[in-house]
């Protein structure tokens, strides 16, 4: 990598970004004897897309990560174009990667040693050379494989221009010869023509596909038989406008952990001036609701960077209650908190003359993440998302909130995921009150300072 950034004070101090230049997708995530790996797609040489290679890292945690060498560089005929997203599997025990090169799209194998530290391209690479026959697709990357009885499966993110979005499904018994199976599973065009960075697994007796469509990660749940998906319920995986092209794998405690690119909301110049772009999310668990829907909550792991703390209980919102977050918190700070609303509540983030503004409205059944007025005009500019969450009358709204300077990642109520970004003139001076409108109450709110990983 090229030498560290600068200064900057947008930059995050607990999420997981690389020493330097541009990061999007996460790629290759697996616990292997005991080791976490993050690897991810970046451009060693500039804070802009561009040149696809994969970066890489190892923890133990999940948490602190140990920046390694770069992985996968495009020096191949077949890859020259960009080595693209795609998966790490154990496969009897070798660590082996699945990805798209390109020139044009292909699927490529490589083999890594057992420390992940070392990476091999397969000589008879690609392993699949162009999408099947006859068919015009919108796209043909980012593979998704796993094992069943008979060999293994791979899912490569496709789709019609005009009809919508398909995962195309093939098997294998050697890593190196695919047969077409046909479409694992087509959309319908309502969730665009082309679907990227798949996800397929095995949740709570059910199955879940995660794909990335038109700015946003979308999930359907149902049963997998005879290499077809049959989807019973869909949803979003988080409506805060950053979010992209998670990654999900299984970890030795059995558990579905989750990353996802959080993209910039800054121009071009102010990325190359600030020198780094992109970070990932925290880890974040997957568990699958009674209804069929799926839960997400930060891995446990993330509560070891709370530091000291305040808290307060049993406060009447019939005002806005100030949180005294210290100066020296540095804007690093998590916040959780337990409310009864009346008609609406939130809480407004201050950062000096910049805000943002997190509000549940009961009527509505929404939680909105207003930002439009939380960055410098030469930063770049926010915007209002949100999502349904409709909560039954007595049942509290519980907010779990991560401020980490530019990124603003919230959970609420279990299943419902904001994630937005912020580049305010003082993102380390950051303030917070709690509001209301009709009244309510603060049943229990606690602040912590978070431990930096990362330094300035």
């Amino acid at each position: 990598m090229n030498a560290l950034h600068g200064y900057d004070p947008a930059r995050p101090g607990y999420h997981f970004l690389p020493p330097a230049n541009w990061m999007n997708d996460p790629c290759g995530l697996i616990q292997f004897h005991g080791t976490y790996h993050l690897f991810y797609q970046c451009n060693p040489s500039s804070a802009t897309w561009g040149n696809m290679t994969w970066g890489h890292a190892e923890s133990q945690d999940l948490i602190h990560w140990t920046h390694l060498p770069l992985a996968l560089y495009p020096d191949q005929p077949y890859d020259k174009g960009g080595v693209y997203t795609g998966c790490a599997l154990n496969v009897d025990g070798m660590p082996v990667i699945f990805y798209t090169g390109v020139h044009p799209e292909t699927q490529c194998v490589a083999f890594a040693d057992e420390a992940l530290h070392i990476f091999t391209k397969y000589p008879g690479n690609p392993v699949i050379h162009h999408p099947p026959s006859g068919m015009e697709v919108s796209g043909f990357r980012d593979p998704y494989v796993w094992r069943e009885s008979d060999g293994l499966r791979m899912a490569v993110g496709s789709g019609i221009k005009g009809e919508g979005g398909m995962l195309l499904l093939y098997r294998s018994t050697d890593m190196f010869s695919w047969e077409y199976l046909g479409p694992l599973f087509s959309g319908d065009g309502g969730t665009g023509d082309m679907w990227e960075c798949p996800n397929f697994f095995p949740c709570g007796g059910l199955w879940v596909l995660i794909v990335s469509v038109l700015d946003r990660a979308i999930y359907f749940t149902g049963e997998y038989r005879e290499n077809r998906f049959y989807p019973g319920v869909q949803g979003e995986v988080d409506l805060g406008g950053s979010f992209y092209a998670p990654q999900i794998f299984a970890d030795e405690q059995g558990r579905r952990v989750m990353f996802g690119w959080l993209r910039e909301w800054r121009n071009g110049n102010a990325m190359v001036k600030a020198g780094w772009a992109g970070v990932q999310s925290l880890p974040r668990v997957i568990e699958l609701g009674a209804d069929g829907r799926l839960l997400f909550t930060p891995a446990e792991e993330v509560k070891s960077l709370r530091k000291e703390s305040i808290t307060f209980a049993d406060i009447s919102l019939d005002k806005a209650f100030e949180i005294p977050i210290p100066d020296e918190w540095s804007g690093l700070v998590e916040i959780e908190a337990r409310l009864l609303v009346a008609e609406s509540a939130g809480i407004k983030f201050l950062y000096g003359s910049e805000e943002a503004v997190l509000t549940w409205n009961r009527n509505t059944g929404e939680l909105l993440l207003d930002t439009s007025r939380g960055s410098l005009p030469s930063e770049g500019a926010g915007g209002t998302h949100g999502a349904r969450l409709p909560l039954a009358g007595g049942e509290l709204l519980n907010l779990r909130v991560f401020l980490d300077r530019s990124v603003i990642e919230v959970f609420a109520n279990g299943g419902t995921c904001l994630t937005s970004r912020v580049y305010p003139s003082n993102p380390a001076g950051i303030k917070a009150e709690i509001f209301s409108c009709g009244g309510g109450d603060l049943k229990l709110l606690t602040a912590w300072k978070m431990s930096p990983v990362w330094q300035m």
